[in-house]
């Protein structure tokens, strides 16, 4: 930009200073100039101003401000996961309903966490628990997505586990692996696939 004489005094020359001290312009600096002609249509999009003449000291000072300002990262918007974690209460996840399984007439309702384990075949999936079995026809995938993964481990295609009642993994060979149960004589297979659950630590 042209230097400009705003004194109209001969020889009295201004210097232009494009200082970064708000979003918009407008905004007193602390050299106390006049507004700059350019505000709406500054390159950088600065709020600028037209300073009388400075020592170099402070000008200098100027445009180290600018340089840091330009420099500076722009600042990310608040972490909104953070926040809505923080109004929104804990939400508990809803407990598995019972499984329902036909005994004859009767209608059994069985806890999960009472089930020692389920296996399934091309028809039924038999549910093992504290107290019986029965058979149901809702297949293992959908139950998966009904119960505490945490609880029930899948070690088969076939077989799906309470790790609570696992007593043990034995290894037959680099390939074969089955698990024992607590208080049963069982010994259920686990497929290579899943043979990861079960490190030695």
């Amino acid at each position: 930009m042209a230097d400009l004489d705003r004194d109209g005094r001969p020889g009295n020359e201004a210097v232009s200073v494009c200082l970064v001290l708000s979003s918009g312009p407008g905004t007193s600096l602390p050299l106390g100039g006049q507004p700059c002609d350019l505000d709406a249509n500054c390159p950088l999009g600065l709020a600028c101003r037209v300073a009388p003449v400075v020592d170099d000291a402070r000008l200098g000072q100027a445009i180290e401000r600018l340089k840091a300002r330009l420099q500076k990262p722009e600042q990310s918007g608040p972490d909104l996961n953070a926040l809505l974690k923080q109004l929104l209460p804990a939400v508990a996840p809803p407990k598995p309903r019972p499984i329902q399984a036909s005994l004859g007439r009767e209608i059994k309702l069985i806890a999960p966490e009472d089930v020692v384990y389920f296996e399934s075949d091309n028809r039924y999936t038999r549910v093992v628990f504290d107290g019986g079995e029965a058979l149901i026809r809702t297949p293992l995938k959908e139950l998966l997505a009904t119960l505490d993964t945490e609880l029930f481990w899948q070690l088969h295609r076939s077989v799906l586990v309470n790790s609570r009642h696992i007593a043990s993994a034995v290894r037959v060979d680099e390939n074969s692996m089955h698990i024992t149960l607590k208080g049963r004589e069982e010994k259920l297979p686990v497929s290579r696939q899943f043979q990861g659950l079960f490190k030695g630590q």
